[in-house]
């Protein structure tokens, strides 16, 4: 800095004089130096702190983090230390509560498909579940067995295409048409004879048997149970054949012949029993002789000797002495349980011929049980 020297108006010259900057630099560099560290240290120390204070009230979630995957991935039992009653304990404790209450719910299921299956595993029937593609969910040993598969050539797969694709004659027949797709879509519950395919290519009648499986209000899939009807099928085929054979013996003869059921209800006659009483347009089927009697006046008496044949007359004797012990009269119908040290003989005094079914009723004593069979006891 330079400043004019003047005394009493004469100008002497110029001062000069001047301050080093060094060390005011020296010093500013130093305070910036230190204002950074400062700052540094601040940061550190604040970064310090919030870690420790978010650890603090999140230590907790990384293992709630953890028992949730556990849980998703099928482990129950998962459970977590409560420290403390803070929010972050009362949600550990929450979470505690739920994951008992999916492990007990998880175990009840599990004991209940476990029953079902081995329900299912026990039954003599076939039987499997679709869901609503027509998807197998599940098949029992009975149905693997008689469709000739294992579970792994059923499950997951179209059951239709698979086991149910064609008719008893060889055509195709229609997923529309089949009464599983049928009562997936209206929820009706279908029954009826069927035809099912073995893995083998051969073929079998079934009873079949279509269920819905309902799932809030909406049909989830279906229950299907079948069983194997050949057996049925040919002694019915061999009744059927047995009755036209004697539909035609009892025709070729020229007496009159009736065939009643075990209440002398009229069932069956011969076309010379037509001719000769004359039925006409009668309703005659059904109907006992005291009906018919009363309802045909004409051959009255002929259907009262008939009611009277009817009867059949039980004589009965000590099985060691030969001791006559009682006379039992029955008319058709009439069910006798003769005591065991008895010996029974019997004979119808109306007519030559008669047929006896001998422990034709195992259910007996249960019926007199229940009050369905009318006692009459005989003192011998």
């Amino acid at each position: 800095v330079a400043f004019p020297v003047e005394v009493l108006g004469q100008h002497y010259g110029h001062v000069h004089y001047g301050l080093s900057l060094t060390f005011l630099d020296a010093a500013r560099h130093d305070l910036l130096i230190q204002g950074a560290l400062i700052a540094l240290i601040e940061l550190v120390l604040s970064s310090l702190m919030l870690f420790a204070v978010g650890y603090w009230l999140t230590r907790h979630l990384a293992y709630l983090t953890e028992a949730s995957s556990n849980i998703a991935a099928g482990n129950y039992k998962t459970r977590l230390p409560v420290a403390n009653n803070d929010e972050v304990g009362q949600l550990t404790t929450n979470f505690q509560r739920m994951a008992e209450a999916i492990e007990s719910r998880i175990t009840e299921l599990a004991d209940q498909f476990s029953r079902q299956k081995t329900i299912f595993s026990a039954l003599g029937e076939g039987i499997y579940g679709s869901d609503k593609s027509g998807l197998c969910t599940f098949i029992n040993p009975a149905a693997l067995a008689m469709l000739g598969l294992t579970e792994e050539e059923v499950l997951g797969l179209d059951s239709h295409h698979i086991f149910h694709h064609s008719h008893a004659d060889g055509r195709h027949f229609p997923v529309s048409e089949c009464p599983v797709s049928r009562t997936c879509h209206d929820g009706l519950r279908r029954s009826g004879e069927d035809w099912l395919w073995r893995k083998d290519g051969s073929g079998f009648p079934v009873m079949l048997t279509v269920t819905p499986i309902h799932h809030e209000q909406e049909i989830d899939g279906t229950i299907v149970a079948f069983r194997d009807i050949t057996q049925i099928r040919r002694a019915t085929e061999d009744l059927r054949d047995s009755r036209d054979r004697l539909i035609a013996f009892t025709n070729a003869l020229p007496d009159i012949v009736v065939i009643k059921d075990d209440q002398s209800r009229w069932q069956t006659i011969n076309q010379a029993a037509e001719q000769i009483l004359s039925f006409g347009g009668l309703h005659w089927q059904g109907k006992t002789n005291i009906e018919l009697a009363a309802l045909r006046p004409e051959f009255a008496e002929f259907h009262q000797l008939a009611a009277a044949s009817d009867e059949i007359a039980w004589d009965c004797a000590d099985k060691n002495t030969g001791k006559p012990m009682a006379r039992v009269i029955m008319k058709a119908g009439d069910m006798a349980a003769m005591p065991a040290y008895c010996r029974h003989q019997g004979y119808s005094p109306k007519r030559s011929m008669l047929l006896v079914w001998e422990n034709g009723s195992p259910n007996l004593v249960y019926e007199i049980q229940k009050g369905e069979a009318p006692e009459v006891p005989v003192q011998f």
